[in-house]
């Protein structure tokens, strides 16, 4: 834990990690976990202009739906949520999250309210702040449920390795051993998020907006190729908003965005733009347009006819990293027969663009 510490302290006060910074004490998401134990939890509804620092879990739900909130559980969950409830990544992350000097954790199946169509309306709207806002996002990276946990045997001083897959073990390198990168949901929680510490089964990897470090130290390889790219890019274009190429450049960085998302998995298909949701926000905001000029993952305007010219295409991915070399390489692009997009957005394809 004295690793994360260290890269966290130097990343927020590090002058040359300006990018990263997100506000000291920032407007807590609607309800967070309150720690008052490293073992005691309980749900907090936070007040309107209630401020505190706070860190935010990444993790794959897998098949089984893990501990949530709904309103029959919401208002036993502010009295306490037993500890023995809770997944293993859940009280991993909590664990993390006391050492690491925080009481405030946000993990997206105990702060949203289940079923409550309202109620994830709101957060969604929310998703680009709660990730942009938090002073960490945990990420359990190698396990594929949230049974999986975030710590594993790992000497990282034996493990300064590299390996190279051949396309066709890319999907199934990355499934078994880095699952939530392979997560659709995940990859706008990794962008919007200004800080990220990867769990893996080899070492715990660190990502920010500026640089990226991993446990073993190793230069070999490359985080950026795969994990860091969106982020780095992302971000590089915020700096060039004042210029006169800015649209030009955020219309490349939509569709750049938007190639990379469709690598990605998701469970449910109705998901396809609500797991984008956030960026979109973002991108709204930076960009300045009004949230109603994005339309099924294209956006009116002078761009729109761009936006348009999308193409599908059967391969996989060409990006590697040195925690996993692999992507979805998912085969060939098709339309699903239960309708989830009009047919004139990339959406409507299941299948990278």
């Amino acid at each position: 834990m004295s690793w994360i510490k260290q890269q966290l302290k130097f990343c927020i006060q590090s002058p040359d990690h300006f990018d990263c910074q997100s506000p000291p004490t920032p407007l807590l998401p609607r309800r967070v976990l309150r720690l008052t134990s490293p073992t005691t939890v309980k749900l907090h509804s936070s007040g309107p202009e209630e401020r505190a620092s706070y860190l935010c879990l990444s993790h794959c739900w897998g098949s089984a739906v893990p501990i949530k909130t709904t309103k029959a559980t919401l208002e036993a969950y502010h009295l306490s949520i037993p500890w023995e409830w809770l997944p293993t990544t859940f009280q991993h992350a909590i664990h993390v999250t006391w050492t690491l000097g925080y009481r405030h954790l946000w993990i997206d199946s105990l702060c949203i309210v289940r079923m409550d169509l309202d109620d994830w309306r709101q957060q969604g709207s929310q998703m680009a702040h709660i990730y942009e806002n938090a002073h960490l996002t945990i990420c359990a990276t190698s396990s594929s449920d949230s049974n999986g946990g975030l710590c594993f045997d790992t000497d990282p001083q034996n493990r300064i390795t590299q390996t190279n897959f051949c396309n066709s073990n890319r999907a199934s390198h990355m499934k078994n051993h880095l699952p939530l990168l392979m997560r659709a949901w995940a990859f706008q929680e990794k962008i919007l998020a200004p800080r990220v510490v990867h769990f893996t089964h080899s070492e715990l990897v660190w990502e920010c907006r500026v640089s990226q470090n991993c446990e073993c130290a190793s230069k070999q390889g490359s985080w950026n190729d795969y994990t860091l790219a969106p982020k780095s890019k992302f971000t590089f274009t915020n700096k060039l908003l004042t210029d006169a190429a800015a649209a030009r450049i955020c219309n490349s960085m939509w569709h750049y965005l938007v190639s990379q998302y469709t690598e990605h998995h998701l469970t449910y298909d109705k998901d396809i733009f609500p797991a984008l949701q956030g960026l979109a926000h973002k991108f709204a905001s930076k960009k300045g347009l009004v949230p109603a000029s994005y339309r099924a993952g294209l956006w009116e305007g002078k761009a729109f006819i761009h936006d348009l010219c999308w193409s599908s295409t059967d391969r996989g991915t060409s990006h590697t990293s040195s925690i996993g070399h692999a992507s979805t390489c998912r085969g060939m692009s098709h339309r699903q027969s239960i309708w989830r997009a009009p047919t004139w957005s990339w959406a409507s394809i299941v299948g990278t663009i």
